[in-house]
């Protein structure tokens, strides 16, 4: 893309793709899309691949995506979204004048005007608390799971358990639950049990061929509403921990989650004592039967089942954090 300069109202700041999996993708798409139908103009900075880049152009339209450390794109607010370093472009922007706001992220403090923490389990620094957007109501969901609350199945309806591990799984942790899967058919040999591969995972074709090996059913790549759907449909969702542990607890279905990092630990512990599913582990240091003997733990216990979790997520979080980017803009007039 031949670079021009120009300024923006927002920049997205993000990374996705195989390496790094789509949940800063679609959380930064969903809110691109909000402030596009507030008239704001957006460009994004993507570090990732070739598949990410398409995605995103599927999800928000009428956009510019440049890769990081592109010079000549300057805006009134950026917003970083990776667990990517980032302590360089945070300067380069700040000194061309841009607001920084930082997605589910606390570093670096000084050079940040707004800290948006968009998970129930926020625990807020002091010496920031002013300059914090935290909690339940700063959850992002994407439009279709808002659509689709009221239609959610009781899940002892559920027909199935689904394993979705995430846009990449870099880990490749869904082969170990497919093993776990497999077992666990050794206790409950009627149980059906899908499993959707994310966009860009690499394992999926060797993955689609296991699959069928153990008579599982495979989706691969789904759109947003035929994965919405799929979760509506199941019994007991085994998840890649991230976003979509709130859209299986704002539609009221029991989860399990499995971190592929071993610092997201800390806030998974947070949200299953907050009832927000179970977590099951670290994928790398959990054994296929760990799995199984919690995937056959939560099918075997009748509350844990029952879903229909109160949790306090009301869908309105997309539009509350772009109100305040917007904020941040008028503020700069």
């Amino acid at each position: 893309m031949n670079l021009k300069r120009k300024k923006e109202n927002i920049i997205f700041v993000i990374s996705a793709g195989a390496k790094y999996g789509l949940g800063h993708l679609m959380r930064c798409s969903v809110l691109a899309r909000e402030a596009q139908r507030k008239g704001a103009s957006i460009t994004f900075m993507l570090r990732g691949d070739e598949a990410a880049i398409r995605i995103l152009h599927d999800q928000v339209h009428d956009i510019d995506i440049y890769a990081w450390g592109q010079p000549d794109v300057s805006a009134d607010v950026v917003v970083f979204d990776t667990r990517e370093t980032i302590d360089q472009e945070v300067i380069k922007f700040k000194n061309a004048g841009a607001k920084i706001v930082l997605v589910d992220r606390l570093l670096p403090e000084a050079n940040v005007d707004l800290f948006v923490l968009p998970v129930i389990s926020a625990s807020v620094p002091k010496s920031i608390e002013n300059r914090v957007l935290a909690g339940a109501d700063y959850v992002v969901l994407a439009e279709s799971f808002l659509k689709e609350k009221s239609q959610a199945i009781g899940v002892n309806q559920g027909s199935y358990l689904l394993v979705s591990m995430g846009g990449s799984d870099p880990l490749n942790i869904t082969e170990k639950v497919l093993e776990a899967c497999s077992r666990l058919r050794e206790s409950l040999p009627k149980q059906m049990i899908k499993v959707v591969l994310g966009p860009t995972n690499k394992s999926a074709e060797q993955l689609n061929k296991r699959a069928k090996d153990l008579k599982i059913d495979c989706i691969l790549a789904p759109d947003q509403e035929t994965y919405r759907d799929l979760l509506l449909q199941s019994a007991l969702v085994v998840l890649g921990f991230g976003i979509s542990v709130y859209e299986t607890s704002y539609l009221g279905i029991p989860s399990l989650y499995i971190t592929h990092y071993r610092e997201d630990l800390i806030q998974a512990k947070k949200l299953a004592t907050l009832g927000l599913g179970r977590l099951v582990g670290y994928g790398v240091e959990l054994s296929v039967n760990d799995i199984k003997e919690s995937c056959l733990a939560a099918l075997n216990d009748p509350a844990f089942m029952k879903g229909g979790f109160e949790v306090k997520i009301d869908g309105l979080g997309s539009k509350r954090i772009v109100d305040n980017l917007l904020g941040l803009i008028s503020s700069a007039v």
